[in-house]
């Protein structure tokens, strides 16, 4: 009769020994998997400044320091091109366009503002007053 208790006893031993290891395999492999994932999140913040810079060494050549600092500072001026507006402030939540003989004009809403381009060139702001812009 022992010997059936301590064969139970092994089984159970043996088992409590097998899932353990089973969780112990488990978790490598989830933090082998985290660790790929945070080194592929870092190798994309690399890229990301890496092409920030790029891209500010562009503006600054093409449009000089004042733009570039406008930009950095999410700030505009009127008579700024439509992307580099965009590059300053983001990505409106809606834009309006329409269409006239020679002249195209839009309408960026954001939260705060709403400017107006004419052919791809700021030429005016003013706040927006809707109350619902806000999310």
């Amino acid at each position: 009769m022992q010997i059936v208790y301590y064969s139970i006893f092994g089984l159970c031993v043996a088992y409590v020994i097998y899932v353990f290891a089973t969780q112990a395999r488990t978790n490598l492999k989830r933090e082998k998997a985290i660790e790929e994932m945070r080194k592929k999140w870092e190798d994309a913040v690399v890229d990301e400044q890496k092409t920030k810079d790029i891209i500010h060494g562009l503006i600054k050549s093409t449009y000089g320091d004042p733009t570039l600092h406008l930009i950095e500072k999410n700030q505009f001026k009127e008579g700024m091109s439509d992307y580099l507006v965009k590059m300053a402030v983001g990505i409106p939540n809606e834009v309006q366009s329409a269409a006239f003989k020679s002249s195209s004009t839009e309408r960026w809403h954001y939260d705060a503002l709403i400017f107006t381009f004419q052919n791809g060139k700021l030429i005016g702001w003013e706040k927006n007053n809707n109350p619902m812009a806000k999310k």
